[in-house]
């Protein structure tokens, strides 16, 4: 009598850790960005209602979070033409007679309608890679050709003197290379504003894993930012200076890009002595042959 009642007990717990295990794997999933992640309501009837709760809150937590979006979009859309509006005026009254101090003030509103400008594109830019239905165009890339060709644009442009070390075998990657594009250029101009002068950029293999680590020899990020560096419009720099440290919104877009690709972005301390940002991405599982186009 006492044997049956302790195996249906471990049987009990057992089927309620079980439960509960998956709750947790459901949380997880959607407080890493998952608005669509949902637990089973089939469970018995006390996790059931539990189950049912959690999805009520995952509802209302993803309907504000995804108005909150459509109106951030919609605002950024209406800011343009103001925008314009005013810089085109500026400019304007830029070419008139005006003394020394006039000029300087009307200068400052063309920087700054110059900034919000920025501010809005890459806005609208952030947004449309969280649209779940908005597609990457990928194709195969050969990962040591593309990126030394990268790079090789990158140096005419970049104040820094960029050092490229290519992975020791050919590897083969499925993805969209103007996205690509967009989160190396978006990590060298976060290394630009506080890297000393000097970048590397290194490509390698771990786990069937293609990383692209990129290096720099400034003095780091504190490990107090580490786990917000990657959220939307958030800044390291306490004086909100703008034109020094952007607006927050690179490197959540170098997140979305990793997202859209089954990838990642990590941050960890580089031997340089500065940061070094890594692009974690799957590698195309032939990784030494060519496959045919896929267009």
């Amino acid at each position: 009598m006492l044997g049956g009642f302790a195996l249906y007990c471990m049987f009990l717990i057992w089927f309620l850790s079980r439960r509960l295990r998956e709750l947790e794997r459901v949380t997880h999933d959607f407080a890493n960005g998952n608005l669509q992640a949902r637990a089973s309501t089939k469970s018995s009837k006390s996790v059931g209602k539990l189950n049912h709760s959690f999805n009520m809150m995952a509802d209302k937590i993803s309907h504000l979070i995804l108005s909150n979006k459509a109106l951030t979009n919609a605002i950024a859309h209406d800011l343009r033409t103001p925008i314009f509006r005013i810089q085109w005026q500026a400019e304007v009254l830029a070419e008139s007679q005006l003394n020394a101090k006039q000029q300087q003030q009307v200068a400052s509103i063309i920087e700054d309608t110059e900034e919000m400008e920025t501010m809005v594109d890459e806005l609208l830019y952030y947004a449309k890679l969280e649209h779940p239905e908005s597609d990457i165009q990928s194709q195969y890339l050969e990962v040591n050709q593309w990126l030394a060709d990268f790079i090789d644009e990158q140096s005419h442009k970049s104040s820094l003197q960029i050092q490229y070390l290519p992975s020791l075998q050919p590897l083969m990657l499925d993805a969209d290379p103007q996205l690509l594009t967009r989160a190396l250029v978006n990590l060298i101009r976060n290394a630009e504003k506080y890297a000393g002068d000097r970048l590397l950029i290194e490509a390698s293999t771990v786990d069937a894993k293609l990383c692209i680590a990129i290096h720099d020899n400034g003095p780091g990020i504190e490990e107090q930012h580490w786990p917000h560096i990657f959220d939307a419009f958030y800044s390291t720099d306490s004086s909100r200076n703008k034109a020094q440290s952007g607006f927050g919104l690179g490197l959540a877009i170098v997140k979305q890009i990793m997202v859209r690709h089954q990838g990642e972005v990590t941050l960890t301390k580089s031997p340089l002595g500065g940061a070094c940002f890594s692009l974690w991405l799957p590698l195309y599982p032939n990784k030494l042959e060519l496959p045919v186009n896929k267009h």
